[in-house]
């Protein structure tokens, strides 16, 4: 059809002006256009080809992509328990504190007979302690001033599959022992206060949270028991957190399902178990950070493993595989 209309053009052009030259320049230049067209046209014909094929592949993953809403609907529940939890709405009874206690403890160190640790219970089943005035003002600044100059936009998951996210707006980076010694008296007090071993513990994690920084609900444990991440150190049985300063408003640890919010207090250390006796996942450690409404909060964290622990925390004998497994997805 195309060539149909160039050739009409031609014989219009020699009838008018009788000039042949022109004619076969004319039809030359009308050709190559031709050529452009037609090359032009293959490619979007090919594009749309492949954009057909992509929308069907989007179309099948949509169908196949199966959403439960029931979860849905679970996981904003257990947001808005942990809004309420930060808020200060939904807080633990009385008659749930009456059995904690406050008390000097040297855990067997002969050292701490004389400066025994200050230890506040917040919760006995999981266990959930505050071990107070831990960390010297000089540790605090050290820790800080070493890590400013490294931190990042933190990030959820581990390893190569780690990514930033909303759900925690901060900056961190680590601290290895090996490469700061001064950290050593640090990391033997941490034994010494928690009872178990710091051979399979992870680097101390130093992390920033600014105005309205938080780190929504997560569990520290690893889903797969830790093996396809940490080998045979297995899963991340206690996590000991530092306070480095005090937060003008906000910033409190949250544990929506133990109805605990633990406001910061510097140089102070607070404990938690995140597996049972037994080494399962305890469900009910889910915990987040609240966020800073006013100033900065930087904390300090250490995860100690299972490996290395029988002797210090041998393996109960009964299982807990499966305790407060409806909390999972929540």
């Amino acid at each position: 059809m195309f060539r149909l209309s160039i050739v009409f053009l031609v014989v219009c052009i020699i009838s008018v002006n009788g000039d042949y030259y022109s004619a076969i320049s004319e039809l030359e230049r009308l050709l190559d256009v031709e050529a452009f067209i037609v090359e032009k046209f293959d490619q979007y014909l090919e594009q749309a080809q492949k954009d057909q094929e992509n929308i069907k592949k989007f179309l099948k993953q949509v169908e196949d992509l199966q959403i439960d809403r029931g979860d849905l609907e679970e996981k904003k529940e257990s947001f808005q328990l942990y809004k309420r939890v930060c808020q200060g709405e939904l807080r633990q009874s009385p008659r749930e504190q009456r059995n904690l206690k406050c008390s000097l403890s040297h855990q067997g160190v002969p050292y701490y007979r004389l400066s025994p640790f200050k230890v506040e219970q917040l919760n006995l089943d999981p266990y959930v302690a505050y071990v107070h005035e831990v960390l010297r003002d000089s540790e605090m600044e050290l820790i800080m001033e070493k890590g400013k100059g490294h931190m990042e936009r933190s990030k959820v998951g581990q390893s190569v599959n780690s990514t930033t996210s909303e759900i925690r707006t901060s900056q961190n980076t680590w601290l290895w022992y090996d490469a700061n010694p001064w950290l050593s008296q640090i990391k033997q007090r941490l034994e010494d206060v928690t009872g178990l071993s710091t051979e399979t513990a992870e680097p101390l994690q130093l992390v920033n949270y600014g105005i309205g920084g938080q780190y929504e609900p997560h569990y520290d444990f690893m889903e797969d028991d830790g093996h396809a991440v940490f080998g045979w150190k297995g899963n991340r049985l206690l996590t000991a957190l530092f306070y480095l300063n005090d937060v003008s408003l906000g910033g409190a640890t949250a544990f929506p399902y133990l109805r605990l919010a633990v406001p910061p207090v510097k140089g102070s250390l607070l404990i938690w178990y995140n597996l049972h006796r037994s080494m399962h996942k305890d469900f009910r450690t889910k915990h987040a950070g609240c966020p800073v409404l006013k100033g900065s909060k930087w904390i300090c964290n250490e995860w100690f493993h299972v490996g290395a622990q029988e002797f210090r925390r041998p393996c109960g004998l009964k299982s807990d595989e499966g305790k407060f497994l409806d909390l999972e997805h929540k």
